[in-house]
């Protein structure tokens, strides 16, 4: 019993260091980025979603860290509404200004119900999450944005 234990903690502490690393290599491409400031928020915006979906992940676990997992969605929260903000500065003009800005608000709404499933445990919200999660980050990709 205690091997699966040490097991299970050791996992959720993987976990829990690459969403870190993530969220902490996302601020030093950030400041090393030579990029536009559109490309720098859409880096960032990545980012997010992406430690957005390892907390589905994580979530979906038989005994998840709903309140460490809780802390990273307020953190996600706090960085894409201060993208949202800089996205919205950039000219409309400016290529791919309106899909960023988009992007964002989507992932803001998935957000949401992000932070609800994890509360409730609701493993078919959780992935379908993971789903439209993984599609977003696709499109940054495809913006030339990571």
């Amino acid at each position: 019993m205690q091997s699966e234990r040490t097991r299970r903690f050791r996992s959720v502490g993987a976990l829990l260091v690459l969403v870190l690393a993530l969220t902490n290599g996302g601020c030093a491409s950030w400041a090393l980025s030579s990029g536009s400031t559109l490309d720098r928020a859409g880096e960032k915006v990545y980012s997010q979603v992406q430690v957005m979906s390892l907390v589905a992940e994580a979530a979906q676990r038989e005994h998840p860290p709903t309140v460490s997992l809780q802390v990273m969605l307020d953190d996600a929260e706090t960085v894409l509404s201060e993208k949202e903000e800089i996205v919205t500065e950039v000219p409309a003009q400016r290529q791919h200004r309106d899909e960023l800005l988009g992007l964002v608000h989507r992932s803001q709404d998935i957000l949401r119900s992000l932070r609800s499933a994890v509360d409730k445990r609701e493993v078919g919200t959780l992935r379908s999450v993971r789903q439209e999660l993984s599609s977003i980050a696709g499109r940054i990709e495809a913006l030339g944005m990571t």
